[in-house]
């Protein structure tokens, strides 16, 4: 058995004891400015990155973020995330495209084909699937340019 609790973070921190009963923790988080997310999730009860940079166990933790075309929609944002991640010792990070189910979701949809990971000179494949022609998922290594 695997066990994880999916959130958007909401008292994050009251998850720290549940740590030896889990697997992971799937964190929701779209954007690393602390604002930013909130604005995304309309919520000011989201936790803020000191709260993620101090939570006790990250091994435990993976972070996913939805592309969205006015946050996370380019490689250069890709790549800011990823820095954003590294810089407070998180290093499971995934990254989604939404599915285009309203009108928000069309009009933010990014996808994460066109990204081109591929190209990239810090970013390396490490696991390839795919389910038929509903889910192509790629795993990567990214080297941090902040060494």
């Amino acid at each position: 058995m695997f066990t994880v609790i999916n959130t958007n973070g909401y008292k994050i921190n009251q998850l720290a004891d549940l740590l030896p009963y889990i697997d992971s923790i799937s964190l929701s988080r779209h954007h690393y400015s602390d604002m930013k997310n909130q604005t995304i999730f309309k919520l000011d009860k989201v936790p803020l990155e000191e709260e993620i940079a101090n939570f006790p166990d990250k091994s435990k933790l993976h972070i996913s973020c939805n592309l969205m075309k006015d946050y996370i929609g380019t490689m250069e944002e890709v790549i800011n995330f990823l820095e954003w991640a590294s810089s407070i010792n998180c290093k499971d990070i995934g990254f989604v495209s939404l599915m285009p189910t309203n009108e928000y979701c069309k009009e933010q949809f990014v996808d994460f084909n066109d990204l081109n990971f591929e190209n990239m000179q810090d970013i390396f494949i490490t696991k390839n699937w795919n389910y038929e022609n509903l889910c192509k998922c790629r795993n990567y290594i990214y080297i941090t340019k902040k060494r």
